[in-house]
């Protein structure tokens, strides 16, 4: 069953049930386990700040945390269903996370910037060269679709850089091209996709992206 095709009302009830029992049983308990040196919280506001230790620690090891997460995960799924065995469950369980379109958000990129590849500059006019959006840090490390790391491209480009990273000199392009972004700060549209969004954010995701694998640097044949 796909939770977005469930009732909007029924999805409301489920959302609240979860989130009571995760405040209990999830945020206090893992707090009172590590003895609260992992992480503050606040219920009202609903805010989980982390130590910055265990931030970093998280961030250079993502890959192996995610891994060893989705594994326990398929091993509790299988101990509490009555099914003996489950076909290509840890696969399932890996693919919770799923893209999402990205047409909207190539609505938006055509209307404040040129219909041109953000790695070749070739126009993105004919058949061959259709516009697509790409993960300037790859998805597979993100997991999520922010339009300060979402980008113009050819098709040549986006099916070669396919799961990699930019060449470096990529990093200042998109850094200038978020700033300008922002300054569309009348766009309530904009000022709410970038409300996150620090270009020393998407630095340090650069960085720790090659940490945790990402070390084959993809560079655009012209």
């Amino acid at each position: 069953m796909v939770f977005d095709k469930v009732d909007d009302t029924l999805q409301i009830r489920l959302v609240s049930k979860v989130k009571t029992t995760m405040k209990e049983n999830v945020y206090g308990a893992l707090y009172g386990d590590t003895r609260g040196s992992f992480y503050a919280f606040d219920h009202k506001k609903e805010i989980v700040k982390l130590n910055p230790v265990v931030h970093s620690f998280m961030l250079n090891y993502q890959r192996l945390i995610v891994n060893l997460t989705n594994y326990h995960m398929a091993a509790m799924i299988e101990q509490l269903n009555e099914v003996p065995s489950i076909n290509y469950l840890l696969g399932k369980v890996e693919s919770i996370a799923k893209r999402s379109s990205l047409k909207p958000f190539e609505k938006i990129l055509l209307t404040y910037f040129k219909a041109e590849c953000f790695y070749c500059s070739k126009k993105l006019s004919d058949n061959e060269r259709e516009t697509h959006v790409d993960h300037f840090i790859p998805w597979s490390f993100v997991q999520s679709d922010n339009i300060w790391n979402l980008v113009l491209s050819c098709n040549k480009c986006n099916s070669s850089k396919s799961d990699r990273l930019p060449t470096r000199g990529y990093l200042e392009d998109i850094i200038e091209r978020n700033h300008k972004l922002s300054d569309e700060n009348e766009d309530a549209t904009i000022i709410t996709l970038m409300k996150n969004y620090k270009s020393k954010k998407i630095i340090m995701l650069y960085d720790f992206s090659i940490k945790n694998g990402f070390d084959s640097i993809w560079v655009p044949k012209y």
